[in-house]
């Protein structure tokens, strides 16, 4: 089956010497999207045990499939949309930012700052003006989930919407959103309504969108899916070694 796989995906593929992690993961995440998760994981256990074979008899392979792949979870374990497979599509997302940016309003200024942070929306809500240093730009955001603290750069389009919901609130001190989360989260249904957008996404539908893209940027850049995966996580302040919660609620990985 991986043969054929190869051979219609990956012609230029000759040898088992030049599989790569990333035809394995390609091929898992093909089987992902019919194959139960005992299948999949029956494929990526039998899979390895080829690498090892051909490890230990053949010398000029070096297969490293194990520590590169990622297993994918099935989308057959679970009937409603949900998690990273309900992530916003890009253009949605950019859609609604410019909506929001033409219409001002305090969720709509809370979705264009998640656009750059990727934090949960019950942390941006609580951005205090001594969480801004404008001298550094740097967000200093405190008590976060798990009693953690994060700092982000502010980036200039960042630092543009926090200068004008400041400067519209006439904000001195104290935190600069007087909303909720839930407030956000019908604003988002509303303007999705208001712009002919199918589907129902929240903000944590957003945080998904933008892992996402990272983890692509990160990917893209050279790194592994190893490693892109780490670094996504720690960016979601999440800690290290979350996989499992990052292909369930979060990222594809490639």
């Amino acid at each position: 089956m991986l043969n054929n796989y190869i051979k219609e995906n990956f012609s230029d593929i000759k040898q088992i010497k030049d599989v790569t992690p990333e035809v394995i993961q390609s091929f898992l995440n093909d089987k992902s999207q019919t194959c139960t998760q005992n299948t999949v994981n029956t494929y990526a256990q039998s899979l390895n045990k080829i690498a090892e074979i051909c490890n230990k008899n053949y010398s000029s392979c070096k297969l490293e499939w194990k520590k590169e792949v990622v297993i994918p979870k099935s989308i057959t374990q679970n009937s409603n949309l949900r998690g990273v497979k309900n992530q916003m599509p890009v253009e949605d997302l950019q859609r609604v930012c410019e909506y929001a940016k033409n219409n001002y309003s305090q969720s709509g200024q809370i979705v264009l700052c998640q656009q750059y942070l990727g934090i949960r929306v019950n942390e941006l809500v609580t951005i205090k003006m001594e969480n801004i240093d404008l001298k550094n730009d740097i967000l200093h955001l405190k008590n976060c989930k798990g009693g953690k603290r994060i700092d982000r750069v502010i980036e200039p389009g960042l630092k543009t919407v926090l200068l004008e919901t400041i400067e519209k609130n006439n904000i001195t001190s104290g935190k600069i959103f007087s909303i909720t989360e839930n407030s956000v989260n019908t604003y988002l249904r509303r303007t999705e309504e208001k712009l002919g957008i199918i589907g129902r996404y929240s903000t944590h539908n957003i945080r998904s969108t933008i892992s996402q893209l990272k983890y692509d940027k990160l990917r893209s850049e050279g790194l592994s899916i190893k490693e892109s995966m780490r670094e996504v996580s720690l960016w979601l302040n999440h800690g290290e070694d979350r996989e499992r919660l990052l292909l369930e609620s979060y990222i594809r990985c490639w």
